[in-house]
Parts: C-alpha cells; structure tokens; sequence
C-alpha cells in the first residue's frame, strides 16, 4: 500500500473546488470530454528504465482521479509486441491509455553538459518502423520524414537538453514543456527553452501542440509537483483521445489544475462568426517558486492585447496554498487569413493554438 506524501494531502484537498476529481470541467453542450492524464511516463519493462509496473502507475493515476496516460518506453530496447500486450489490457470504461514510445536521437556528454536529443512519438501500429532514431541524429527532417510515413506524431522532449534543434523548433508536432528539472530549473531557464521553441514555432507558421512531460520513471518523481496534460477528446474512448492529440487539444499544466474551459484549444482551423472566439475558464495555481500567477495571449507566437481587455481575477477564496482565477478574453482572426492564438499563465499553464479563420462574407 503506497502512503500518501504531504503534497499529495495538499492535492487532495484541492479536490473539493471541482468535485471530488482532477478538475477539468468543460461546460454543458461543449461537445467534447476532459481527460487529466500523465504524458511521458516509463515503466518496469524489458529495455525500458522505469521501476513501476504499468499496471502499478494506472492504479495509482486512477487512485488520484487521472484518466489517462501515454506511456513512452525506450523504442531501441524494448519489443514492442510484448510492450503493447501489456499496456493495451489497461484500457478500461474509466481509464484511457496510449502506446506511444522515446526515440533517442542523440545523447552525448560534452563539456558544457549532457546533450539529450530525444523524441516521443505515437503512431498506434502494431509494428513501428523507427524504433532506433540514431542513423537520423545529424538529419531530423529526414527523422520526421520517416515518421510521417507511418503517420505518428512527434514531440520534442526536454527542449532544454537539445539546444541544437532550437533553430527549427518548427519541425515538430508537439512541444514538451515542464520537463525541466535540470541545470535551470530554479530560476525559470528550462522553461524559457521550451516557451520560445512553441512561440518560435508559431512565429515560423506551425502549429506545434503542447504536452506537460512528467518524464516518470519512478514513483518518488510525485513529490517533486504535479504535471497535467489536459486533453480535451469527442468522446472517452482510446480511438478519440488519440484523435484528441492529432488535433491539438490539449493543455499542458504543472503545480496548477484546470478547473474549467469554455473552448478547447485545436490546431485546426475552426471558421467562426466574423472569427471571433470567446475563450474563458477558471484554473488554480499552487504558488511556486516565486512566480506570480498572470494571463498572457499571443497571436501567431507573438504578445498580443485583445481589442476589449482580457479578464484575470483572483477569487476571494484560498483552498491549501492553491489560488483560484477566473478568466476571459476574446480573439478575432484577421479578415482573409488563419491566426493561432494561445494563451499563457507562466510556469503553470500553456496551452495548445486556437487556430481560427473568419467566415467569409455572402
């Protein structure tokens, strides 16, 4: 029996803002569900390196109100048959889980430090073709060429560690953030890696999605704060959660929850009335590290001010060392173009693009 740690008493008791589970509500007739869930997550497996069985980490998630999970052992060491007759049983009517695998790309010790390349990517086959990315160390487009051809997405992992591929940051489906526990982590540095790549990427017009990675490997890595991709699925099935992440809905959070969201983000442009969109929802954040809790939205990567002003606001209320804000604002898409926008509340939330185009007019 695992004995709760003290911040896990302090999760808990955050709890009761969102009825008795891991927050996430979206509101009625919103069409879609809400799954919490650990990305990047390794396990006790022949060739991987984690310490819990897979069954273990599940019961665990499922104890702390999660509902998902992808779990991403090393590819280059693992059978893959083997792997997937051991996670795929773990779906059940409550509980969603991904077969996603890491692909080490380059690991190198140089003088300034240890240079960790590595890759996460989902391809739901039963047989991937890259299970050993190291002959595309020096060519990534011709990595992600081939990964294309099996129809996988791809995330960066730890951005921090790979300074190399900060010049095409664009080149990705997804962008890890959060996994940062590094040379950096205290003082913010790991995180602006992971935030310039998305904002660069978006510069560049991709449309990169957003993941928080825990990186587990141990259960120990609990203690050290609370790491939540919030996706945000048609229905609670494995076929649309998958689809969920091909979409970008998605919301990556450490220390915070998400207790509610309007409208889910979606790297796909979505045409709206005049191209306005309304975006509001209310989120917690566990005060950490000295960062104060402020809303910041981009348009195509770069700081931008909506025409009538955004809403953040601090409720009354303080439940255990977690402050609850409410927010709200309103983006418009340029007239004859499609604009992403994303929003923001340093070191706690990033959110995946809202990509929007205006209705044409009759």
């Amino acid at each position: 029996m695992m004995l709760r740690t003290g911040m896990q008493w302090l999760w808990v008791a955050v709890f009761a803002l969102c009825a008795a589970r891991l927050c996430g509500a979206a509101e009625p007739g919103s069409g879609f569900q809400v799954v919490p869930m650990w990305a990047h997550v390794h396990q006790k497996l022949n060739g991987d390196d984690g310490t819990e069985a897979a069954a273990s980490i599940v019961q665990w998630l499922k104890d702390e109100h999660y509902k998902g999970i992808l779990f991403t052992p090393h590819a280059n060491n693992i059978s893959f048959e083997e792997y997937r007759s051991i996670v795929d049983p773990l779906n059940t009517g409550d509980f969603l889980v991904l077969a996603g695998r890491e692909l080490n790309v380059a690991r190198e010790v140089k003088e300034d430090g240890k240079i960790l390349c590595h890759v996460n990517a989902l391809s739901d086959v039963a047989a991937p073709a890259v299970m050993d990315a190291s002959p595309w160390a020096e060519d990534l487009p011709g990595l992600m060429a081939e990964l294309d051809r099996e129809g996988a997405l791809y995330i960066w992992n730890h951005p921090w560690s790979c300074p190399a591929w900060s010049a095409n940051p664009e080149l990705f489906k997804g962008i890890e953030f959060f996994n940062d526990f590094g040379p950096g982590y205290i003082d913010g540095v790991t995180y602006e890696v992971a935030r310039t790549a998305y904002l660069d990427a978006l510069r560049a017009g991709a449309r990169p999605f957003v993941v928080s990675g825990i990186d587990m490997h141990m259960m120990s890595q609990t203690v050290t704060g609370e790491f939540i991709t919030y996706a945000f699925p048609d229905t609670f099935t494995r076929e649309s959660l998958l689809a969920a992440m091909h979409s970008g809905h998605l919301v990556a959070a450490f220390n915070a929850r998400l207790l509610a969201l309007n409208q889910r983000p979606g790297i796909r442009t979505r045409t709206t009335p005049d191209g306005d969109l309304h975006i509001s929802g209310t989120a917690a954040t566990r005060f950490y590290n000295g960062y104060k809790p402020e809303l910041i939205i981009y348009k195509n990567g770069d700081d931008f001010e909506p025409a009538e002003p955004a809403v953040f606001t601090r409720r009354d209320k303080k439940s255990k060392g977690y402050s609850v804000y409410d927010f709200s604002f309103t983006v418009s898409a340029d007239p004859g173009a499609k604009t992403c926008f994303s929003f923001e509340i340093p070191h706690y939330i990033m959110s995946s693009p809202y990509c929007l185009a205006a209705t044409p007019a009759n």
